[in-house]
């Protein structure tokens, strides 16, 4: 019924990997740690009407997912993402759910992470840098939340994060945070163990953009221009030497030798010395295909 609501897993192919990762190990942990997604809000206050002490609360959150369905069915029809609910819900708003939901600390749960994720979408154009201050933080409680919970299970510390270049290297990202991957190295060398941060990057190829807003369906196999996507992180030297090969296979670059070697990694520029010390090694991949949807057919 929501086939936006849950950003990535929209795809087939994240789906598929999700999948075998929990059939593979059925007894390790599956966590989201991202703010909830901004298409989200339909299903999320259909939940939380499940939840309600009483009728009339029940009826609040009916209302506010019957308000997103409008709102969604405008943002497809006109072509505007500002469209979203949770770009336009107030403190107010939230305040009326929580009072409504006294007594229910799983929906107080669930109303706290969609207005912390309303603000973080609400402040994306008038204060971009505590937006993504917000959601870094936010990131950080959600993961230490989950393994809090599963080492009081007892369960393996061991963790595989897969996320965006920003969130998991070492040290400052592009946006000057200190974001989930130095909380990682920081938590593993704080315990005497370990964290290896690999980068994978696409050197060209397609790219499926595609959203629900999205003016046509070529978004989905969009032209990918690795230079210009990949410059924010320093990784147009490699792509220069992958390019340099003319290599069909995956290629893998160690980094940590540059480390001791200044002037060479200076010689890639500021955002490549930066991803030197971020990263251990990065893959590059010569042609990437776009993703699939479960709606559309396996190409």
């Amino acid at each position: 019924r929501y086939p936006t609501a849950i950003p990535y897993f929209t795809w087939r192919e994240d789906g598929d990997l999700a999948a075998t990762a929990v059939a593979s190990q059925p007894n390790d942990t599956l966590c989201g740690v991202d703010q909830e997604f901004i298409l989200s809000g339909r299903p999320l206050f259909r939940r939380l009407s499940t939840m309600a002490p009483d009728a009339s609360a029940a009826k609040l959150a009916r209302r506010f997912a019957t308000r997103d369905d409008a709102l969604y069915a405008e943002m497809v029809g006109q072509r505007n993402p500002d469209a979203a609910l949770l770009t336009r819900l107030e403190p107010r708003e939230f305040d009326a759910l929580r009072q409504a939901f006294a007594g229910r600390d799983d929906a107080q749960a669930l109303i706290s992470d969609i207005a912390a994720s309303a603000e973080i979408y609400r402040l994306q154009s008038s204060d971009p840098v505590r937006s993504n201050t917000l959601r870094s933080a936010l990131m950080k409680r959600n993961f230490m939340r989950c393994l809090s919970r599963v080492q009081a299970d007892g369960s393996t510390s061991r963790v595989l994060f897969r996320m965006g270049a920003f969130h998991v290297g070492r040290g400052r990202n592009p946006l000057g945070l200190f974001d989930l991957g130095n909380l990682a190295s920081e938590l593993a060398q704080s315990r005497g163990s370990t964290s290896l941060h690999l980068l994978v990057i696409a050197a060209g190829g397609r790219v499926n953009r595609w959203f629900p807003f999205a003016p046509d369906d070529a978004a989905k196999h969009a032209a990918y221009n690795a230079a210009e996507e990949l410059g924010a992180v320093g990784a147009r030297p490699l792509l220069e030497a992958a390019d340099a090969t003319a290599s069909t296979s995956w290629l893998l670059f160690p980094l940590s030798p540059l480390r001791t070697q200044p002037a060479l990694r200076r010689s890639g520029g500021e955002l490549f010395d930066h991803l030197v010390f971020g990263y251990d090694a990065v893959i590059v991949v010569p042609e990437a295909q776009a993703a699939t949807l479960y709606d559309d057919p396996v190409r």
